[in-house]
């Protein structure tokens, strides 16, 4: 793998438009929301609201996954998140289905608090799934 570049943090149109490249649901950008890209291969999105932050979209493109940029972009916007901007609580829904995205957040100290009942809903076939809550308050990985 080449050498990769430090994560940025990105804002306003920038991260309007990285969140659309990475198929990210959820709108845009808010005045309190952190953007984090990493390579442009990979994208976390953070609704934060100190001391809380939740996990609105991690992402890595098809091409890039299977090499750890998911967790060295987990691991630095969480170090981000607490030591900036004082973030100690951590939330994030997952579904019950992707075993790989909730192992990477199990790695990272997020715990299972509850279910969502029919969270998600697949786009094409209009089938729903359930989604994990998890929260975390650990920052050293």
């Amino acid at each position: 793998m080449a050498e990769l570049m430090a994560p940025k943090i990105l804002d306003g149109c920038a991260a309007n438009k990285a969140l659309r490249a990475h198929d990210a649901p959820h709108g845009d950008v808010g005045a309190t929301d952190v953007v984090m890209v990493l390579d442009h291969q990979a994208l976390c999105w953070w609704r934060v609201l100190a001391p809380e932050a939740e996990l609105l979209w991690l992402h890595v493109l098809d091409g890039s996954q299977g090499q750890g940029l998911g967790s060295l972009l987990l691991a630095a916007s969480m170090e981000h998140l607490h030591h900036r901007l004082g973030v100690t609580q951590l939330f994030l829904e997952v579904s019950v289905k992707n075993n790989t995205a909730y192992y990477l957040y199990h790695k990272f100290g997020f715990k299972v608090v509850g279910t969502r009942k029919k969270y998600y809903q697949d786009k094409d076939t209009g089938n729903t799934c359930d989604a994990y809550v998890m929260t975390c308050n650990q920052f050293h990985h």
